[in-house]
């Protein structure tokens, strides 16, 4: 086990021999090495295509805040009621990094030009929908 903050963890699951990255709040909580990690205080497990991978996503995850994974995931779970994907949850980590990315961005005063937006808005509507749904989620939870 390898913790890298209270809120993410890189373990192992010896019923399924895998490494998997579990996630939730305090889940890593006064754990250290070899220590099992309680079911009761996982929200959510992911298991990396490629176990050498995994340390790499874990340590990305251990630099979110802990609320930006959250969003994520909300935002995720809306997308896939909203647009009817069938696996919205792979996206969760791709996009908890995209949106701490974006928080890092806004605070240091840097503009990203999108200048794409004309054609998204008129080829995309119902994801541009989902999207203008997803940055109310982020003022609501994060503003």
């Amino acid at each position: 086990m390898r913790t890298f903050n209270t809120n993410v963890v890189l373990a192992f699951d010896s019923a399924n021999s895998r490494v998997v990255i579990c996630t939730g709040k305090g889940v890593a909580y006064g754990l250290g090495h070899g220590d099992v990690v309680r079911d009761d205080a996982i929200e959510a497990v992911f298991v990396p295509e490629s176990s050498p991978r995994s340390g790499a996503l874990a340590q990305a995850l251990g630099l979110s805040d802990p609320r930006v994974f959250d969003v994520a995931r909300a935002i995720c779970e809306m997308a896939g009621r909203r647009l009817g994907l069938t696996r919205p949850e792979v996206l969760v980590l791709a996009l908890a990094d995209h949106l701490d990315q974006a928080q890092r961005r806004a605070r240091e005063g840097i503009v990203v030009d999108i200048p794409l937006v004309w054609e998204v808005a008129h080829l995309y509507p119902a994801e541009l929908a989902a999207g203008h749904e997803a940055l109310r989620i982020v003022e609501e939870r994060l503003g």
